[in-house]
């Protein structure tokens, strides 16, 4: 119990300091609402609104999270972590999508920031990686945060949080 709290004010604590870090980006410019969890990676997002005029409401979209890999959750315990932390976060809640250079990936699936927030401040990729529970990955040209991800990783496997492996 007293780890999981640990967890939890450190992985605040690291999110909250790498939020302060960001550069100034545009807010995220797609909302919707999760209507399913794939794995650790992957959620199904129903499209509320957005800011641009080419998205059609009540569509629903897979979305992947760039930064942030997890193992499939059949694969790995720490696949089956991020999947069930990643239902917790997100099943039924509002989600804004924030994309990078490319929007999609070669077989059509939506790469995307996700945040629980509209103005960009609770990243669920940042707080997957922040817990250790999902790898930093950086995926070029979408890149636009891959310094913040690969250090909030480096933090999670030197406080020894999560299941990522040790040094």
């Amino acid at each position: 119990m007293a780890k999981a709290i640990a967890l939890a004010l450190v992985s605040t604590l690291v999110v909250g300091l790498a939020v302060c870090a960001l550069p100034d980006y545009p807010y995220p410019t797609v909302w919707g609402t999760v209507v399913g969890v794939i794995d650790g990676n992957r959620i199904s997002v129903q499209v509320v609104g957005s800011t641009a005029g080419d998205w059609i409401v009540g569509s629903t979209e897979t979305v992947r999270y760039l930064g942030s890999y997890a193992s499939a959750a059949a694969d790995t315990p720490c696949g089956a972590v991020a999947a069930q932390v990643n239902y917790q976060m997100t099943f039924g809640n509002l989600v804004y999508l924030e994309f990078d250079e490319v929007m999609r990936d070669p077989d059509g699936t939506l790469v995307a920031y996700v945040y629980l927030d509209g103005i960009g401040y609770s990243m669920v990729n940042a707080m997957l990686v922040a817990m250790g529970i999902t790898k930093a990955t950086v995926e070029e040209p979408n890149s636009r945060y891959a310094s913040i991800f690969l250090g909030l990783e480096a933090v999670s496997i030197q406080l020894r949080l999560g299941c990522l492996p040790l040094p």
